[in-house]
This record gives structure tokens, sequence and C-alpha cells, in this order.
């Protein structure tokens, strides 16, 4: 059964940062990443932030639409990418992709705002509908998930 966590986040933790972070620690774990957007614009932000985010470290990743993400860990893909074989999939799309359930674990990030809030609501919805394994975490303001 695929696990789906959902970390609430603070008003003052930006989710794209905190992305980088979730995608540093599952990569230490040895385990393939695709992180899913909504739009190629999405994406290529994301793809800057993942070779900036630490000044000490970087995090090997590529676009899906490059040669190279076949030998990439984490794989950074948008609506209508394919998302090959990964272990994880970090959704950052504000719907839940039709292809989740091809995923051992699934991470969604929710934030403060409104109507991303009530976006995430309507997700958790659709993942208990579909029998998926639920759990929350609650991230205060000075959480650091390294």
């Amino acid at each position: 059964m695929t696990r789906v966590d959902f970390y609430i986040l603070s008003d003052s933790q930006p989710p794209d940062r905190f992305a980088c972070q979730l995608a540093g620690k599952v990569r230490r774990q040895n385990l393939q990443i695709y992180i899913h957007t909504d739009s190629r614009e999405t994406a290529n932000k994301l793809d800057e932030l993942l070779w900036t985010h630490k000044d000490i470290s970087f995090l090997p990743h590529a676009l899906a639409d490059t040669d190279c993400c076949d030998d990439s860990p984490i794989t950074i893909g948008w609506q209508g990418s394919d998302p090959g074989r990964q272990d994880v999939l970090i959704n950052l799309s504000t719907n839940v992709p039709d292809f989740a359930n091809k995923f051992a674990r699934i991470i969604e990030i929710v934030t403060a705002q409104e109507p991303l809030r009530s976006q995430a609501r309507k997700r958790y919805q659709q993942y208990r509908d579909n029998g998926f394994d639920l759990h929350s975490h609650k991230l205060e303001s000075n959480y650091a998930y390294t």
C-alpha cells in the first residue's frame, strides 16, 4: 500500500525550499525521487533551486525532458511528463497525478495559504477515498528537515 505523508508547513516556510530539504533526506536513503510540478516553468525554478539551496551540497537531478533524466537520482517533471520508475513522489502539483499509485511513498507539502491549503484537503480526500495509507506532520516555523 502506498504511504502518503502530508507535511503541513507554517506561514514562514517556503514549500519549494522544504521540497529540496526533503529530496536531500530521501536521497540519503538511496531512493529514486520524482518531483512533480504543475508546469515546465515551475520545474525550471525548482531545477535552479536544487543547484543553489545549500552552499555546501549538491543534489544530482535532471528535468524530465532531458537525455540524462534516466540516470538521475532526482527527476523533476510536470503535467504530461512520464515519471518512469521511481521510489518516491514529491508532489508539488495542485492535483493528485494519475500515476500516483505507481509509487511506494508520496510526499505532499501543504502551505498555510488559502486556496493552496484547500486544494491539499481535496488531495487528502482523494488519497483517502482510494485507500492510500495517510499520515500528517505539522511542522513548526523553525523546523529544519535535514
